[in-house]
Formats: C-alpha cells, sequence, structure tokens
C-alpha cells in the first residue's frame, strides 16, 4: 500500500491503510480499495469532518480531549511539528472546558 503510493510509514498512514483493510488481513485488495476511495470520495464534508473527528476521538465520548488533540497533531506533522497548529487547537479545547465538540 504505502509502496504503490511512495508514502512513509506514520501513525496518520498506518490509520488509513487500517481503514481500508476493512477485512483486517494486512492487506488491501482491489475491491477494499475501492469500496474506501468510493466512501471518502462522495462524502459531504459533514460526513469527512465527522469521519476525521471520529478518527480521534480515542475513547469514544464524543469530545477530542487536549491528549486526543495532542495525538492528533502530531500524527499529521510528527512529534515537534505542527507547534502553532497544536497551540491554536489547546487553546480552542482549554477555552471550551477543555475539549473540542464536533458541533
Amino acid at each position: 500500500f504505502l509502496d504503490f503510493f511512495d508514502l512513509d510509514w506514520t501513525p496518520l498512514t498506518e490509520r488509513c491503510f487500517t481503514y481500508f483493510d476493512t477485512t483486517g488481513g494486512g492487506d488491501v485488495d482491489f475491491l477494499e480499495f475501492m469500496i474506501s476511495v468510493w466512501n471518502v470520495c462522495t462524502c459531504r464534508v459533514d460526513s469527512l469532518s465527522n469521519f476525521a473527528f471520529d478518527m480521534y476521538d480515542l475513547d469514544s465520548d464524543g469530545e477530542l480531549s487536549v491528549p486526543e488533540i495532542e495525538h492528533m497533531v502530531w500524527e499529521f506533522f510528527g512529534k515537534g511539528g505542527g507547534g502553532r497548529c497544536l497551540e491554536d487547537a489547546t487553546k480552542y479545547a482549554e477555552q471550551r472546558g477543555g475539549a473540542m465538540k464536533l458541533w
């Protein structure tokens, strides 16, 4: 999967691979790939927001806590990256009681 798309292994690419590997077999066959691409590409913006939110709501409580936000930013940018994004997201969450809600 990563070789075909010339991607490096990161926690984010592993998370995406896991989403595509619907059977849990450790590989992505053509049918899994096509269904996953179809699902992502035909989503409305609000559905994509829900999908991204759910990927990082690790305890499924309907909120992104500061540790979950940190985890998400580190997966996107790598440890030490995305400093401004992390700072802004953390500040936003702390102003709202320490968590972000989807709506």
